[in-house]
């Protein structure tokens, strides 16, 4: 992803099998959402020139960020 755009992972079969991520674009952050059902929807952000581990992410509702997200803005 060069330009700035965002992707629903299941699009791609990737929904909820995102482990890691590596934002290394030239400008902006990386952001992964994992959509709820009666609930707030989650995000957690790549900043520039960085690498995450998801299971180094914490989650918003108890956990990690490992195998949780949905959809990625970049």
């Amino acid at each position: 992803m060069s330009e700035k755009r965002s992707e629903n992972l299941a699009d791609w079969d990737f929904r909820d099998k995102t482990g890691s991520a590596c934002n290394n674009k030239k400008s902006g952050g990386m952001d992964f959402t994992d959509f709820r059902t009666g609930l707030p929807d989650p995000h957690a952000y790549t900043a520039l020139g960085t690498c995450n581990k998801m299971t180094d992410v914490d989650y918003t509702y108890g956990g990690d960020w490992n195998n949780k997200a949905d959809h990625v803005s970049v």
